[in-house]
């Protein structure tokens, strides 16, 4: 029997955020205070997927080891594992991830995929910047995606010094 679906809501510096599971597998982080499918309770795996979270915010960690299982297309999940593979506070365009995606005509379309993504942060979308080197888009989450490609940026320069 498959596992059942829960979620629950966590507190971070940037606001709370909504963590979804499917047994041991991370299926959704939203930003903010978002119903979920499931029922409403931590799981050792929603627990987990915030502590990792949390200790990327603080500095603490540059990746995260759940596994996830994000619902999308074939084309998103090709999208998203390229994104994934982009280093710690390093850049890639869009052009860039659609070549890594094997879809080298796709560029346009990988914006969407990202924006698609039902796991926030895990998936560092935020490292995928428009051709002039600017981040994309205003909302809350582009905004936290900023903050998050800052914080990398400082940690890897801190690094060097």
């Amino acid at each position: 029997m498959p596992a059942k679906p829960n979620y629950y809501i966590y507190f971070t510096p940037f606001g709370p955020i909504s963590i979804g599971a499917r047994g041991r597998f991370i299926t959704a982080v939203e930003l903010g205070k978002a119903q979920l499918e499931g029922t409403f309770a931590p799981s050792e795996a929603t627990n987990r997927c915030a502590t990792q979270i949390l200790q990327y915010l603080g500095e603490k960690r540059k990746g995260f080891d759940m596994p996830l299982a994000p619902a999308g297309t074939a084309f998103q999940k090709k999208v998203w594992a390229a994104v994934e593979k982009i280093p710690y506070g390093q850049t890639r365009t869009a052009s860039q991830v659609a070549a890594a995606a094997g879809a080298p005509d796709s560029a346009r379309s990988v914006g969407t995929a990202l924006r698609a993504c039902p796991i926030a942060v895990l998936v560092p979308a935020h490292r995928v910047v428009r051709a002039n080197g600017y981040t994309r888009g205003e909302d809350k989450r582009a905004r936290l995606g900023a903050a998050c490609l800052a914080l990398e940026q400082r940690v890897v320069r801190q690094a060097k010094l």
